[in-house]
């Protein structure tokens, strides 16, 4: 991701431009972490970032993208986003 759309996201975010749910009934086994680390990577976020903005390590990113692999029993993170997406885990709406 570009240097100008992270910062265009971030911006957005903080103005609450993008609005994540907060309601996370659907899945109830996941973290609220693992749940803010889904909604970064289906924003764009790279890697690198998250740790950044979440404030843990690049370990604990792993872990937790582990975790979020296998309680929705997928094996890449891209079905991981999907099923986040379809079964209402994540969801971004515009303001």
């Amino acid at each position: 991701m570009k240097k100008t759309s992270f910062f265009l996201i971030s911006i957005s975010l903080i103005l609450g431009l993008i609005r994540l749910s907060k309601t996370r009934t659907n899945l109830p086994s996941l973290s609220s972490r693992e749940c803010e680390i889904i909604e970064l990577i289906t924003l764009g976020y790279k890697d690198s970032e998250i740790p950044k903005l979440l404030r843990i390590s690049a370990r604990c990113r792993e872990r937790y993208l582990r975790n979020i692999l296998r309680k929705l029993n997928m094996h890449d993170i891209s079905s991981a986003i999907e099923c986040a997406l379809s079964k209402g885990l994540v969801q971004i709406t515009y303001a």
